[in-house]
C-alpha cells in the first residue's frame, strides 16, 4: 500500500533531517505533489541521498523545469521533479539559484534571451 503524498514528505523530510541536517529549508505541497525546497549548496548531496537510500530510491527524473518569477525576489527557481519507479513516490526539489550579474547591464532570461535593462 502507497502512503499518501503528504505522508511520505513528512516522513522525508525526518529523514533527511536526521542524515542531512540543514539541507531542506521547508516542506510544502501544490495539488498533490510534495515539495522540499533545499539548499542550493546541498542539491547534489540531497539528490544522491533520494537516489541511493532505503527507502526511497527517486532513481528517476521526471522533469527539470525552470521558473522565472518575474514579480518576486530572488526572481528565478529551478524544481527537480523525482520519482521512485520502486515505491511510485513523486517528490519535487524547488532550488533557487545563487545569480549574480555585478558590472553588467543586462540579465540573461532561462529561455535563452538576453534581456536589456531599462535605466
Amino acid at each position: 500500500m502507497i502512503a499518501a503524498q503528504r505522508e511520505i514528505g513528512t516522513l522525508l523530510v525526518s529523514d533527511l533531517a536526521e542524515r542531512l541536517p540543514g539541507a531542506v529549508r521547508q516542506l510544502s505541497h501544490s495539488r498533490g505533489e510534495c515539495y522540499l525546497h533545499v539548499e542550493p549548496s546541498r542539491l547534489l548531496d540531497i539528490a544522491r541521498f533520494l537516489k541511493e537510500e532505503q527507502p526511497w530510491q527517486f532513481a528517476f527524473l521526471a522533469n527539470l523545469s525552470p521558473v522565472d518569477w518575474l514579480s518576486r525576489t530572488p526572481r528565478f527557481e529551478v524544481v527537480y521533479h523525482l520519482r521512485s519507479l520502486v515505491f511510485n513516490y513523486r517528490v519535487g526539489l524547488k532550488v533557487m539559484p545563487h545569480m549574480k550579474y555585478e558590472g553588467a547591464d543586462f540579465t540573461l532570461s532561462l529561455v535563452g534571451k538576453l534581456d536589456k535593462k531599462k535605466s
